[in-house]
C-alpha cells in the first residue's frame, strides 16, 4: 500500500505541476515520506530522505515540497 500511495502522489503531482527532470528525485523521495507517514509505523524522517538523495536537497526543501504535494492532491490520501 505504501509504495502504491507514493507512486500515486508522484503521478498526481507531476500531472498538475510542470516538474523539471532535476526535481523529479526530490518529488519522488518526498512522495515516499508522505506515504510512509500515512501507512507505516516506522515513518521515514525528512533527514533520512535527504540522505537518500545524497544531500542534494535540504530538509527545508523536502518539507516545502511535502506541503506542495499535499496541496496538489488536496490532502486526499
Amino acid at each position: 500500500m505504501g509504495l502504491f500511495l507514493a507512486v500515486s502522489l508522484l503521478t498526481n503531482y507531476i500531472r498538475k505541476h510542470k516538474t523539471e527532470r532535476k526535481q523529479l528525485q526530490a518529488v519522488a523521495v518526498t512522495s515516499l515520506v508522505i506515504a510512509s507517514k500515512y501507512t507505516q509505523v516506522n515513518k521515514l524522517r525528512l533527514r533520512e530522505a535527504v540522505d537518500f538523495c545524497s544531500g542534494i536537497y535540504s530538509v527545508e526543501e523536502i518539507a516545502h515540497l511535502e506541503g506542495a504535494i499535499l496541496q496538489a492532491v488536496q490532502f486526499d490520501l
